[in-house]
């Protein structure tokens, strides 16, 4: 074996294939928006690996966040949006409806259903 031979290692080369976990962690675009700009044609296209799987190269991935403006460019402020009217308070129902609830509740037939249990276990 020759000491000078250096092993290749091909994931450290620009053309790797990165699947869809690492292009959301280098890109910061969730996953609808990285298939959604794929559609637009403003991302690079995948490519099919096997029957169900797809990835990106590396190196096409790097030039589109190249592209990106840098943080130090200026970028147009988003537009104001108007304030919303407040809206007048939703009518509640009146304290009368609640109580007559709570107090036809009070009157509650449970003594009958206890003593027709109880009636039941003496008999057998």
């Amino acid at each position: 074996m020759q000491a000078s031979q250096q092993p290749t290692d091909s994931l450290s080369t620009a053309e790797r294939l990165v699947r869809l976990p690492e292009v959301r962690f280098l890109t910061g675009l969730g996953k609808s928006s990285i298939y959604d700009a794929v559609k637009a044609g403003t991302f690079p296209q995948a490519v099919r690996v096997t029957e169900y799987a797809v990835a990106w190269r590396k190196s096409e991935i790097d030039a589109w966040i190249a592209q990106r403006p840098s943080a130090a460019e200026p970028v147009a402020p988003p537009p104001v949006k108007k304030a919303r009217v407040a809206a007048a308070p939703a009518r509640t129902k009146t304290r009368t409806t609640a109580t007559r609830k709570t107090a036809h509740r009070a009157a509650a037939p449970t003594a009958k259903k206890r003593g027709a249990t109880t009636e039941r276990k003496a008999r057998t």
